[in-house]
Parts: C-alpha cells; structure tokens; sequence
C-alpha cells in the first residue's frame, strides 16, 4: 500500500497562492521602507510649510512637483516589485536549483540595471522600473509606456510559469 499525499486545491492555486504570500510581504516590506524613510525626513528636517509643493525639473526643462514625483515613485516602485518578486517566482518554479536560480536572477537584474545606468532604452526594458528615480525624472511625459511594459511583463511572467509548471507537473 502506497500512501499518497495531496493538497485540496489544484498545482496551479497553489502556485498561485505561493505568489499571494510573496506579494503581501513584498507589500509590507515597501510599506515599512517608505514610512521610515518618510518619518525619518521629517524628524531631521526644518518644518517647512508646505513640504510637498517643493519644484522638481525633469529632463525636458519641465517643473513638477516633488508630491507628483512621490506618488508616481510610489506606484512604479511598487509595481517595480511586483515584477522582481515575480520574476522571482518564474525563476523558482522553472529552474529546481536554487544556486542555479540565484545566479540566473542575478545576472538579468544586474545586466538590466547596467544598460540603464549607461542609458539604455527605457521604453522597452522593464527593468529600469528598479532606477525608480531616474526613469520617473528621464520618462516623466511618458511614464505610461514604463506601466503597460511592467503590466504586460507581470502577466507574461505569471502565464508562462503556470503553464510551464502546468505541462511539467509540478
């Protein structure tokens, strides 16, 4: 007699849920991040009267505001992460070695942030979503392209890795 064990849901829910989970702590942990550092500017700062009316130029020779720069920072940041805990994921779930994993996340994270550091192009790689900064102040006209290429990327990477982990049994 063989004893088989299995979970009430299906592979795919499961796998699923497993993504929930990385996202509600990724989520927490942008939380924490962004009130401390929030917390700890206001404490070490002079009290100025309206903090979030202070002017930001972008590339183009615009002046925006520093409350706009924060809001879409947070947004693309947010999103940002999503995307590398996903990427993550597909990671995980296709390649079993962790070191293998590791490496391989590694290389695409360095090699994307490399070609925006020396100026790559913006528009078509999702990765410069992690120069929060400098992307929001280089795309701020366009920064839509930047929200449909991370949307598009997130669920590309969420449909291959269920029907890759789908087809090989997971």
């Amino acid at each position: 007699v063989r004893v088989v064990y299995t979970l009430p849901f299906s592979r795919a829910r499961y796998m699923l849920i497993k993504l929930g989970s990385f996202l509600v702590a990724g989520g927490m942990w942008l939380t924490v991040v962004t009130v401390s550092a929030y917390t700890l500017a206001s404490q070490f700062t002079d009290g100025l009267e309206n903090q979030s009316a202070y002017p930001f130029a972008e590339v183009e020779g615009n002046w925006i505001l520093i409350a706009d720069v924060i809001q879409n920072g947070m947004v693309l940041g947010g999103m940002a992460l999503i995307l590398v805990l996903t990427f993550g994921w597909f990671i995980g779930y296709t390649f079993r070695s962790t070191l293998l994993s590791y490496l391989i996340a590694i290389l695409v994270v360095a090699g994307g942030a490399l070609l925006v550091i020396n100026g790559g192009p913006y528009q078509w790689n999702p990765l410069s979503a992690l120069q929060v900064q400098q992307t929001l102040l280089d795309q701020y006209s366009t920064q839509w392209r930047i929200y449909l290429l991370l949307l598009f990327s997130i669920v590309i990477l969420v449909i291959g890795t269920l029907s890759i982990n789908q087809k090989r049994g997971v």
